[in-house]
């Protein structure tokens, strides 16, 4: 695999990201990203700062490190290339696009028969809750989880609310942590919210 752009190669590199601290800028973007149309080629960003790709059969390695603000992929045998974070996606030369597979799985209430959350690679998740079901879309960011889905947009406020109002649209708000979700209400005026913790699902099975 050959990481010196080129007309034919496809650019990983330099990662464009929010100001994070490099331990949590790191442990933010460690995950494995899969070509949006070719899913057997990937790279794997480890949390130790090691990376492994996989491109036309071919395996490569090397490391990566955050700086300034940016990730730094530096392949065993030289060369750099580059592609800018957007959310979930890579996005390299040609707009060609990576997709984070992380945190998607199956994340299960350990009580409760029946309760889940399903998180998709492409974004969209399944939330069972006895008689209640949701579908829509979700986004990570930092620590948290958001489950959008679709709405007349008047969702509850206050001390009460298990979601966040937006037109035509409401959200459940996901606290992440390892293998667990947590869902929360935040209470208190803005910029002094406080979260009110509430259920939790275990993650049972991972996708990759």
């Amino acid at each position: 695999m050959t990481w010196v752009p080129a007309s034919r190669r496809r650019a990983f590199g330099v990662l464009l990201l929010a100001a994070f601290a490099s331990g949590c800028a790191r442990a933010q973007v460690a995950g494995k990203y899969t070509h949006a149309r070719d899913p057997e080629e990937w790279v794997e960003l480890r949390a130790d700062g090691g990376y492994v790709a996989e491109r036309a059969g071919t395996r490569t390695t090397g490391s990566w490190e955050v700086a300034g603000g940016r990730v730094m992929l530096k392949p065993a045998f030289g060369g750099l290339a580059q592609a800018q974070l957007e959310g979930r996606f890579l996005v390299a030369e040609g707009n060609d696009r990576w997709v984070r597979k992380w945190p998607a799985g199956h994340y299960a209430h350990p009580r409760a028969t029946g309760y889940f959350v399903d998180l998709r690679p492409d974004g969209s998740y399944h939330f069972a809750r006895g008689q209640n079901d949701h579908r829509g879309r979700y986004e990570v960011a930092g620590g948290t989880l958001t489950l959008w889905y679709p709405s007349d947009g008047r969702c509850t406020t206050g001390g009460e609310a298990p979601a966040v109002p937006t037109p035509g649209l409401c959200a459940f708000r996901v606290e992440m942590r390892d293998d667990r979700l947590t869902f929360f209400r935040s209470k208190g005026v803005p910029g002094k919210e406080t979260r009110e913790l509430g259920e939790e699902f275990v993650l049972q099975s991972r996708v990759e």
